[in-house]
């Protein structure tokens, strides 16, 4: 006890130290472990990093009318026992459905066909085949039935359908009252949320959320809230974003769980990490733009395993295009490593989570989806693990065919091989992940939308020549000839012109990155970042977020043709790399010490833990 007493004293003085003083010589070393100035990733993942469930009671799908290999839709008795769970006609162990009752839909050997988008909105339920090999195992799959597409051939993935269809689509389909229209609209913030106190919501790192008068009874303890920052003027002078870019929208947002409720002050379960203004403030914005903040209707506890899925297009006008890549001469109808939409009307998703908490795809096997194989859209304490990922029919302009982490929080991305899709993208506010171990051929994919404080370490990331622009970039065309490097970065400029920039302190750690520059020529090392010890905070000068400068005080407008400049070397700025770590992982054990390069002396402000 005496030892740990005069430990804790030691470690409160270094940080104190820190604080008073900035940081001591670079051969001191700092607290044990991840170093106080960092985002702290251990509750990232399922239940906030527990271990995933292997249990519940199997619900043998054969049972209930889904036969392998007859060669019959199997969609409508799939949402039958899914829909039968979800009212509570279907029990098991004689009681509901529930995170302590879970059920398993277990899924036969063989060929399962549908050809319908399944609601997959029951919580506490896990969908296993029996294995992702598809000789072996369960092969899903899926046929739509009907197109998907506008007057103009493009996919239709916008508005209030968004992030778009899929085939397994985890979202409570409740309909609000005041948006009866549309499957989910309990969950329309603009219809459901409850504007913040006139003085403001909330402040970065203040753990209390304050509400309008009389709001706070539309709130308990327990809850999951959605908490969304209007855009400012501010936010986006900050940015030097062009006022024709300028929206009202928020870009800021998060999902907490309300850990008490005092009148009307919500009590959060981790510290707010931006501000929260009363509004836009209208002016050049225009119209007033609340902040918002509401409690979630949520979907909980959904895993997918092991299994196979494709979607078929083999019925289409498309049937003559292939997975295998694009070559104009020897292949002109591969679609590997073809950046286009090259079957827009089946631009369809494969798994979507939006509204959901504490779910998982594990050890599943993808191969050529209709667009993006995983994606999320305000989704909370999930994980993604041990799946391998390969190919998309379209991976082309409006967005398609991603690993798609957007609005994802608290989250885990581990031990995935990610192939010949178009990237892995954290975006739209995404924070608190962890992306580790997996081994790619596609870039990581810093997308835009304020994504901030998350952790990119020990993957593999060896990009092809041909992971390339295709003139049909994000928020419009991209100059021809631009090519993917292992880190793709939001630049404020640009960026903003579809979102906005990628936010403050995401940090890249112990990666092997490197990029084939030259067609059949050999991989060379992505050099910026490749220090296997040294801690890279990109859009963090060591206390505040900042812009990519070169030399500091020019913005960079764009990544592209900058994608290999060092941020970290003075003249330049914007990634503060003054921390190394002598562990192999930022969640495991090891020590942090001050190391600042000795061919960067302008870049040694000590950080902060703010």
């Amino acid at each position: 006890m005496v030892e740990a007493r005069k430990y804790s004293a030691l470690v409160l003085g270094a940080i104190l130290a820190l604080v008073l003083w900035g940081f001591p010589p670079s051969s001191t070393a700092e607290a044990a472990g991840v170093h106080p100035s960092l985002p702290d990733w251990s509750k990232a993942g399922y239940k906030g990093g527990t271990s995933l469930p292997d249990g519940g009671t199997v619900i043998d799908l054969v049972s209930k009318g889904v036969i392998a290999n007859d060669g019959m839709d199997d969609s409508d008795a799939l949402q039958a026992v899914i829909d039968s769970i979800r009212n509570g006609s279907l029990t098991v162990n004689g009681a509901k459905v529930s995170e302590t009752n879970r059920a398993v839909l277990q899924f036969p050997v063989g060929q399962i066909n549908l050809s319908k988008f399944i609601r997959a909105d029951a919580s506490w339920v896990t969908f296993r085949g029996a294995g992702a090999d598809p000789a072996t195992g369960t092969k899903i799959v899926f046929k739509p039935a009907s197109t998907y597409a506008s007057d103009d051939g493009l996919p239709v993935i916008d508005g209030k359908l968004w992030p778009g269809y899929g085939a397994f689509r985890v979202e409570d389909r409740t309909k609000s009252p005041s948006e009866p229209d549309y499957e989910g609209s309990i969950n329309f913030h603009w219809k459901s949320g409850v504007k913040v106190a006139g003085a403001g919501g909330g402040m970065k790192g203040s753990s209390q959320v304050k509400l309008a008068s009389g709001s706070g009874s539309k709130f308990k303890a327990g809850d999951t809230i959605y908490v969304g920052a209007a855009n400012t003027p501010g936010l986006y002078q900050l940015m030097e974003a062009p006022e024709s870019y300028w929206i009202n929208q928020h870009m800021r947002s998060q999902m907490f769980k309300v850990t008490s409720v005092s009148g009307d002050t919500l009590t959060i379960d981790k510290p707010l990490e931006f501000d929260i203004p009363y509004s836009n403030g209208g002016g050049i914005l225009g119209t007033t733009y609340y902040s918002k903040v509401m409690p979630i209707k949520l979907v909980e506890g959904v895993g997918f395993e092991h299994f196979y899925f494709t979607q078929d297009i083999s019925y289409t006008p498309y049937s003559h295009k292939n997975a295998n890549d694009y070559d104009p001469v020897g292949n002109p109808d591969g679609v590997g490593l073809k950046y286009t939409n090259e079957a827009p009307e089946y631009a369809i998703h494969a798994i979507v989570f939006k509204w959901a908490q504490n779910g998982w795809v594990k050890g599943v096997r993808t191969y050529m989806t209709g667009s993006h194989p995983i994606v999320t859209e305000f989704a909370r304490h999930m994980e993604f693990r041990d799946n391998i990922i390969f190919g998309s029919w379209n991976k082309g302009k409006g967005g398609h065919g991603y690993f798609r982490g957007s609005k994802l929080y608290d989250s885990k991305i581990i031990n995935n091989t990610i192939d010949r899709v178009r990237h892995l993208t954290l975006q739209w506010s995404a924070t608190g992940n962890v992306v580790s171990g997996n081994t790619m051929t596609v870039d990581m994919n810093l997308h835009g939308g304020w994504e901030r404080r998350n952790l990119i370490e020990n993957n593999t990331i060896a990009v092809p020549y041909l992971h390339r622009s295709w003139g049909e970039g994000e928020g419009g065309a991209e100059p021809e000839g631009g090519t993917w490097y292992p880190i793709w970065y939001g630049a404020g400029p640009h960026a903003s012109k579809w979102s906005g920039s990628t936010g403050e302190q995401n940090v890249f750690f112990n990666n092997n990155m490197s990029k084939q520059e030259t067609e059949g020529g050999s991989y060379t090392t992505y050099t910026p970042y490749h220090d296997p010890h040294r801690i890279y905070q990109i859009g963090w000068d060591g206390s505040k977020w900042t812009h990519l400068e070169k030399p500091a005080g020019t913005l960079i407008s764009t990544w592209t043709d900058n994608e290999k400049v060092d941020y970290g070397l003075s003249p330049n700025k914007g990634v503060y790399d003054c921390l190394t770590f002598s562990g192999n992982s930022l969640l495991g054990s090891g020590t942090a010490v001050l190391d600042c390069r000795s061919d960067n002396t302008e870049d040694t402000q000590a950080p902060n833990n703010q």
